[in-house]
């Protein structure tokens, strides 16, 4: 197998923005021909298909949304692609078809992604073939798990947990798992959900972790004799040095790549625990990877070979939210302005079938710049912000940035906007990992979203209104609605309560719970 090509799957961060600009409306032009093949088009053009531009395609062709794909993108139609799968609203199934050259490009984005978080000089990296790599990603047909399988066939990495095994595990058990064996042998790259990883991190001691998922009592009961001394050897070290006992004290991963809007808010605290500074992407199941990190605790870039980008204006919004028959208007790349956010829109290329497709992403551009333009950071979803008296709207970005910068100890939360009267109310169902003063809690969020969004501030300020109101449940609630679900049959993605606006039957749910570790605390 040949070395990786760092260079080549870098090289978009050198472009310019004519260069960056050129690559987007040249590799567009070539997806017009496809268009006759997209049973969506004839509902979103206003007349024939045979584009001359890209402006004119914008121009005639109108934003889409999953509701205008359901009916055509199911697997049967179509058994020569790759389906990955997600869920939208109440659990309802999404299907997006790869091409081979998709899932080619996808798998060279990751491991691109992957070179970036472990190089020292954003030249090369030291990431090779047969390197050990932990996943604690869904399975297939979940994206994340076809990428797994890509990467592995493409570039020779050797997963912890055979791929095909851990497709027929618990979520959980196959966590415990993968560290049991990392202990065994080493781990090179870890890709994982920022939350695990701060999980594990937390009171860390492998040999105290109990897991009694499929009959497993505990980790170190899969743990061979050279992860024994292993752990031995660093929990002496640990007690010699008077230092609490941390993931980096067993091993020494090269890249660490996690995934969820808190990992830039607990970079500092991730690379304390495992050695290495965690990396984002920014990806959705429609059209892969679109973003990477390539600096530490730096913002994202955009690739422009996976997907056209155009970006609505948060003006834009305000005007559809005021009219819902408004038809928004997009900007492109060079077009955008630093500390502002827009929605993302793509139109997919490699003869992918989403065209002028609203992700429901939120993006905000930073002042900072790659080559061609603006860095950018994901906030959330366009349809999980919570309007707070019409004055601010609140994202998963801002709670996060704010649960970090005022230093509190909450594991699990989430978040949604409730009515006590005429008064709405900012309500947080929240879990903690550590003992605090629960009177403080409130007041001390409540002041760090006043730092965090100005016009949060503003209710305050200006109105009097202090909506914020937090409700701490019992350690170990999320934890145990999320073994609820699954038993009842719920999908990985779903069984965890949403960060932004749960429904009644969730926080109903998370409350019953909670009054039921109480009474056996």
């Amino acid at each position: 197998m040949s070395a990786i090509d760092w260079r080549g799957l870098w090289s978009f961060l050198d472009y310019s923005g004519d260069r960056f600009s050129s690559i987007q409306s040249n590799t567009l032009k070539e997806q017009f021909a496809s268009f006759a093949n997209n049973p969506v088009i004839p509902e979103l053009v206003a007349g024939p298909d045979n584009f001359t531009s890209v402006d004119e395609f914008r121009a005639r062709t109108r934003l889409s949304t999953w509701d205008d794909y359901s009916s055509f993108l199911k697997p049967a139609s179509d058994p020569m692609s790759i389906w990955a799968y997600t869920q939208y609203g109440a659990g309802f199934p999404k299907w997006s078809p790869y091409s081979k050259p998709a899932l080619d490009h996808l798998a060279d984005s990751v491991i691109g992604s992957i070179g970036l978080a472990a190089s020292q000089d954003g030249k090369t990296a030291n990431i090779k073939a047969g390197d050990r790599a932990l996943y604690n990603i869904p399975p297939r047909p979940y994206l994340a798990g076809f990428v797994g399988f890509e990467i592995a066939r493409k570039f020779g990495l050797k997963p912890l947990i055979s791929l095909e095994h851990g497709e027929s595990m618990d979520f959980k058990d196959r966590i415990y798992q993968g560290f049991a064996n990392a202990l065994n042998d080493r781990v090179d790259i870890l890709i994982s959900m920022t939350s695990v990883l701060m999980r594990v991190a937390d009171k860390f001691d492998p040999s105290t972790s109990q897991q009694k998922s499929n009959g497993s009592s505990s980790l170190m009961k899969r743990v061979n004799a050279k992860g024994v001394i292993k752990l031995a050897g660093a929990k002496i070290k640990s007690k010699i040095t008077n230092n609490q006992l941390l993931p980096k004290d067993l091993w020494d991963p090269k890249a660490v790549v996690g995934w969820g809007l808190d990992t830039r808010f607990y970079s500092e605290q991730l690379e304390n625990a495992w050695g290495r500074p965690p990396f984002e992407m920014y990806a959705s199941t429609e059209v892969g990877v679109m973003g990477t990190q390539f600096r530490k605790q730096g913002g994202l870039a955009l690739n422009p070979h996976t997907c056209f980008y155009e970006f609505i204006p948060e003006s834009e919004l305000e005007a559809e939210r005021a009219d819902p028959n408004y038809q928004p208007r997009t900007c492109l790349l060079d077009e955008v302005e630093p500390d502002k956010s827009y929605e993302v829109v793509v139109t997919s290329f490699f003869d992918m079938p989403f065209v002028r497709y609203r992700l429901g992403h939120i993006v905000k551009f930073t002042r900072d710049h790659v080559g061609y333009g603006n860095e950018f950071l994901f906030v959330g979803r366009s349809d999980e912000r919570i309007d707070i008296g019409g004055f601010t709207r609140v994202d998963e970005s801002t709670v996060w940035k704010a649960i970090s910068s005022a230093g509190l100890p909450i594991r699990d939360w989430t978040v949604r906007r409730e009515v006590e009267g005429i008064v709405p109310e900012l309500h947080m169902y929240a879990e903690l990992n550590s003992n605090y003063d629960q009177g403080h809690i409130t007041p001390t969020l409540h002041k760090a979203l006043k730092d965090c969004d100005p016009l949060y501030s503003d209710l305050e300020s200006m109105l009097g209104i202090c909506p914020l109101n937090v409700s701490v449940l019992s350690q170990g609630t999320f934890d145990a609605f999320t073994d609820m679900q699954l038993k009842q049959g719920a999908s990985l993605v779903s069984s965890r309560p949403p960060r932004m606006n749960a429904s009644d039957e969730t926080i109903d749910g998370l409350v019953a719970l909670d009054r039921a570790l109480a009474l056996t605390a």
